[in-house]
């Protein structure tokens, strides 16, 4: 069994690796205040984001969420393994692990990834022997792919028969603990046969270009007409892309085409839309987006017009909506009903084939969708109901700037004034008697607002100036509102970090266990949480300075306390009767 290297040496290489000049030697970065600042590596960006400690000694990226250590930096970036990326630092530091061999786990990995070398030769030799006239090559010339295509995603063919793949293996001297792991076997009643028999099989590979599992197409009347590898310790279906290894070594690109499927992928590739990948069967996960969103900014789903299509795209909307930041952008375009990328694309050429279909901004196909879904008939009543439902998912997006789009697009679709909606659904300002505030009920509210800006440290863009100008006002009467202010006048300057936000309370001698504690709200619960607790704060403060004001004579207001009284009465009588 070979050795597994001490933590102590892990954590020796660490202690003498210095993160900031590590990453500079890959990438620029610029000192900002404690931290520096650059480009993020893992995904294209124009505007820094990538934020790197030297006092934590550890990285994390504002846009696509990338964060860790120096040998988490170093695996991600050059797509090596533990053992491998432990050795680049060892000699950069003078320790040397040459005679440290690869732990349990990364050795069973990489048979792993052995055996589906092996088996994806199998199968390549497999359609490669076979006759112009069998069964495979008729289908492949059918569908009009090349040889030369089929060379480059490597389609092979898994021929009949139960035991064609597990007697190859054994004959290769696998073990069998190994083979039942791979996935390519299946085990009933005591016998094991083939997962695989009569289909095209594509590989499916990791970013690296690593072999993780097959999917099968098969060319008779089986069921299913697709069959993917099952899950093994280095395939996930949910966490792997069909495609991406071929689309993101092929050329610089400036956006992904996501499809429905494998032959998708192959058809658009081979007429010269290189840059297209697809999910493998089911609906794209957050896993998945993240992946895509470290190759581009821009991704573009694909779908057939019909109504499985349309399905598949409403639930990639949906999740979409909820990692769309302000440098990202999401299209979708539909087919006709009886088209598919295939046809379509052989039909008009890779130019036109974007102009032959329906293509909208995210915001547009969610509306519709939603209009759909309502049987919307554009009476005011309805438009109602359509804000209503729309609403959660705009409150999702992470851009403020996309959602300004998104509530533009709304107001279009509705007639309504686009800073009515606005105020609706990001800046409302009654507060909401059924709140839930969920742990922190037996909290003072500015309590509970501080909390909430220590652990997101980003909602204080929800302070506009006058409220920031309101708050000031109350600043000595509250070291929570103080906390508030202060948070806010550091995010101004840039987004907070963790760092920030700890450095910032020891040197206020805060009371970090009450302010820091677990928090058990979403991102968008918090916000919610947020914008309404202010609401709140302002309306039961306002209440208070008018109660003062009452105490004085009339004769001896100032204009500034007539102001208020007269801003406080009309909003009073404006509003609805219980």
């Amino acid at each position: 069994m070979s050795k597994k290297i001490p933590e102590t040496t892990i954590d020796e290489i660490l202690k003498r690796t210095d993160i900031v000049e590590l990453i500079s030697s890959y990438l620029s970065l610029k000192q900002a205040g404690k931290d520096h600042v650059g480009l993020c590596p893992f995904h294209n960006e124009k505007t820094p984001s990538f934020s790197v400690s030297a006092q934590k000694q550890l990285y994390y990226c504002f846009g696509c969420g990338a964060g860790g250590n120096a040998i988490r930096f170093m695996m991600d970036l050059n797509g090596t393994s533990f053992i491998e990326t432990l050795e680049d630092l060892g000699k950069r530091v003078g320790i040397n692990l040459a005679t440290i061999k690869e732990n349990k786990q990364e050795t069973s990995h990489k048979k792993l990834y052995d055996i589906m070398d092996l088996a994806n030769n199998f199968y390549n030799y497999q359609l490669r022997k076979s006759s112009t006239k069998e069964a495979p090559i008729e289908y492949l010339k059918n569908r009009g792919f090349s040889g030369e295509i089929a060379k480059r995603f490597q389609i092979g063919w898994a021929p009949p028969g139960w035991d064609n793949i597990l007697n190859h293996l054994i004959n290769q001297a696998i073990p069998n603990d190994l083979i039942m792991n791979s996935g390519l076997i299946n085990e009933s009643r005591g016998k094991k046969f083939d997962r695989l028999r009569s289909r095209i099989t594509f590989p499916i590979k990791n970013r690296r270009g690593q072999v993780l599992g097959f999917g099968g197409r098969t060319i008779n009347n089986d069921k299913p007409k697709y069959l993917n590898s099952p899950e093994t310790n280095i395939f996930n279906n949910g966490s792997t892309i069909y495609g991406i290894h071929e689309a993101t070594t092929a050329q610089k690109i400036n956006n992904l085409i996501i499809t429905e499927g494998y032959l998708d992928v192959i058809s658009l590739s081979q007429a010269g839309l290189t840059n297209v990948v697809a999910t493998l069967g089911t609906a794209i996960t957050k896993s998945q987006l993240n992946l895509l969103f470290r190759e581009t900014e821009h991704l573009v789903f694909c779908f057939d017009g019909d109504k499985a299509g349309v399905n598949a795209g409403i639930k990639a909307c949906k999740i979409s909506l909820e990692m769309l930041s302000d440098n990202r952008q999401v299209d979708f375009c539909f087919l006709e009903e009886d088209d598919d990328p295939d046809q379509l694309v052989k039909k008009v050429g890779p130019k036109e084939f974007f102009n032959h279909t329906k293509k909208q901004q995210i915001y547009e196909f969610l509306i519709d969708s939603v209009k759909k879904e309502l049987d919307q008939g554009g009476s005011e009543a309805q438009n109602v109901r359509l804000v209503e439902k729309v609403k959660p998912f705009i409150m999702q997006i992470l851009g403020q700037n996309q959602k300004r789009m998104a509530i533009k697009k709304l107001a279009f679709a509705t007639s309504f004034d686009e800073q009515i909606l606005y105020k609706e659904i990001i800046q409302p300002t009654k507060y909401r008697a059924d709140l839930k505030f969920g742990k922190f009920t037996n909290k003072p509210l500015t309590e509970r607002l501080a909390n909430l800006v220590i652990q997101y440290p980003d909602l204080t863009k929800f302070i506009n100036n006058k409220d920031f100008d309101f708050l000031n006002k109350l600043k000595n009467s509250s070291k929570n509102i103080k906390t508030i202010i202060d948070i806010t006048e550091i995010y101004r300057v840039k987004p907070a970090t963790a760092s920030d936000i700890f450095n910032y309370l020891e040197e206020s001698n805060l009371d970090k266990e009450q302010l820091f504690g677990p928090l058990t709200l979403s991102r968008l619960d918090a916000e919610k949480e947020f914008i309404d607790g202010m609401a709140k704060l302002i309306e039961k403060t306002t209440h208070l300075e008018i109660s003062e004001i009452y105490k004085i004579p009339f004769e001896r207001w100032t204009e500034e306390q007539k102001e208020t009284v007269r801003k406080f009465t009309s909003r009073r009588q404006n509003e609805p009767m219980n």
